[in-house]
């Protein structure tokens, strides 16, 4: 899965850009691109299996962060 912020945002991903609540084994996270981009490589096929998320953002600019997301990632068969 990977997460790519558009030119110019003014917004960065930290080293905990993206936080998956699963077991470790199951995703394995990265930046990428300068903090332009994140990727998470599954490691595990889960079917069904749903994993919730954060989204976490540092601003670059003269912004604020915005607040953390919460979606969820859901393991098709």
């Amino acid at each position: 899965m990977v997460w790519k912020l558009r030119d110019g945002s003014g917004y960065e991903f930290p080293k905990t850009g993206i936080v998956v609540a699963s077991p470790p084994e199951v995703h394995a996270c990265r930046v990428t691109d300068k903090g332009q981009g994140f990727r998470c490589n599954k490691l595990k096929h889960l079917a069904g299996k749903k994993y919730k998320y954060t989204v976490n953002l540092v601003a670059t600019g003269s912004g604020q962060a915005p607040r953390p997301l919460d979606p969820f990632i859901l393991h098709q068969p």
